[in-house]
């Protein structure tokens, strides 16, 4: 692997694909108008629970990681969670 610089300002997260899973316009759309700080907020908050749901999905315990490596897990997860 090469030798990347790092932003020493830049929120760690785990890495890979950062793009938020929804916007501010996506929230506008379903809410209300946002006036710029509500905006500013948004974008922040919207990418922390990018972050969350892709920790969720992919991280080490995560739902997607685990059918992939236990297919019997959707059933316990339907039985349990459902």
């Amino acid at each position: 692997m090469a030798d990347e610089e790092t932003d020493p300002d830049a929120d760690p997260g785990m890495g890979g694909d950062t793009t938020p899973l929804a916007t501010h316009g996506d929230l506008e759309r379903r809410w209300h108008a946002l006036t710029d700080a509500e905006r500013a907020q948004a974008d922040e908050l919207l990418a922390d629970a990018s972050e969350i749901v892709r920790a969720q999905l992919f991280g080490g315990h995560g739902f997607i990681r685990r059918l992939a490596e236990e297919p019997s897990y959707f059933l316990f997860f339907c039985v349990c969670y459902c």
